[in-house]
């Protein structure tokens, strides 16, 4: 994927920020885009993000094809994808490059799904989940196996759970772009910036898991 066609698609402003004065605009727009790594790791054809300004050195230097950052993040060698929220962009970018598996809609025999319950249109509910009292969950909502809904929570739409999560407090908003709400089973809000309650992130995104890991703000 270009990386034009990635600043398209996170309505990122693109700017050639290279020190080097005989590299062309032209040429960064067509760069080919493999991937999605950690700024100290992220090669030529990667992109990476920087929203901790204690990170801002490693970007300086980092050898990224591009860097997610802040509207207002200073200039850097490397070209940037300019966005309003750079975690969140970051989140959607990965979304580019691993598209989610599709489950189908049904409820396995052995989960336990309290009557008092409500279940939106579409659900996807694992072997042995469990799904409390009073609980009400949005449309299109998938639960692995052995994931735990308390008492009482409320989630929106497009929700995730994988594995053995647990869902203990209110999920009702989903993402701003529109995309799903996940929560894994280390219960860790790993991208904060996306949604103050539920934006855990799961073992099938490890990449942004270790990137974000280093970037949270103090």
């Amino acid at each position: 994927m270009k990386l034009s066609q990635i600043a398209s698609a996170l309505n990122a402003r693109l700017e050639n920020g290279s020190l080097d004065t005989e590299i062309k605009d032209s040429e960064i727009i067509d760069t080919e885009i493999t991937g999605l790594n950690g700024i100290e790791e992220a090669g030529p054809s990667e992109i990476t993000f920087v929203a901790n300004q204690k990170y801002a050195n490693a970007a300086r230097h980092t050898k990224a094809a591009a860097v997610i950052v802040a509207e207002n993040c200073p200039a850097i060698p490397a070209a940037t994808l300019r966005v309003e929220d750079a975690y969140l962009s970051f989140a959607r970018a990965l979304e580019l490059f691993h598209q989610p598996l599709r489950y189908a809609p049904g409820i396995h025999h052995t989960a336990v799904i309290d009557p008092t319950s409500k279940l939106g249109k579409n659900a996807h509910i694992g072997p042995y989940a469990v799904v409390s009292e009073n609980v009400e969950i949005g449309d299109d909502a998938v639960l692995l196996a052995h994931v735990v809904i308390y008492r009482g929570v409320k989630i929106g739409n497009n929700f995730f759970a994988h594995a053995h999560a647990v869902a203990q407090q209110q999920l009702a908003r989903t993402d701003r772009d529109g995309t799903r709400t996940r929560i894994g089973r280390e219960h860790v809000q790993r991208l904060a910036a996306v949604d103050p309650q539920a934006a855990a992130l799961a073992d099938g995104e490890a990449v942004l898991a270790a990137v974000e890991a280093q970037h949270r703000p103090a």
